[in-house]
């Protein structure tokens, strides 16, 4: 049943790089399908594409397996977005996929998403929110967020001056 679902998604992107592909009951079958077990099976067939240099097809399948709720795709698929990769540049939708991935606890989806927001990419700067993702993400080791985030708080961006705890993340 596997390999209707991925024609299916192969048909969503028909056109581009020569794809072209028909099968008349997809849209059943992947409605049958759990919400979980489509996003998974999506994701590892977009990693056999992306080994394969065949970004629009690895865009089109992190895209779907991202909005079953896979975080490894919602990261992976951001920073393709970001990249402009399988399609043209757009960091408004990285942030709303790595926001997504963060929100389930992915340190290094914190950390990305943070430095968008840093750095105003794809929506104004807001260095309150990067606080608090970096902070999130350098409590669970991440040695860049750790960095950053003492650098934030040094800094008195997104909130008051700490160099007590600057110093601390700095460390790290």
């Amino acid at each position: 049943f596997a390999a209707p679902i991925y024609f299916f998604l192969l048909k969503r992107v028909a056109g581009q790089e020569g794809v072209e592909t028909e099968v008349p009951n997809a849209e059943a079958i992947e409605r049958d399908l759990s919400k979980k077990r489509l996003g998974y099976y999506c994701y590892f067939q977009a990693q056999e594409h992306k080994e394969k240099n065949q970004p629009v097809l690895c865009n089109a399948l992190l895209k779907t397996a991202a909005d079953k709720g896979d975080v490894r795709a919602q990261y992976q698929y951001a920073q393709m977005l970001a990249l402009g990769q399988g399609g043209p540049i757009n960091f408004e939708n990285a942030r709303v996929y790595l926001k997504r991935a963060a929100d389930q606890g992915m340190k290094e989806a914190q950390y990305s998403y943070a430095r968008l927001l840093a750095g105003g990419q794809g929506g104004p700067v807001d260095f309150e929110n990067a606080r608090v993702y970096l902070k999130r993400a350098a409590a669970q080791g991440l040695k860049e967020a750790q960095n950053n985030y003492g650098n934030l708080l040094s800094k008195g961006e997104g909130g008051p001056v700490d160099f007590v705890n600057a110093r601390i993340y700095f460390k790290g």
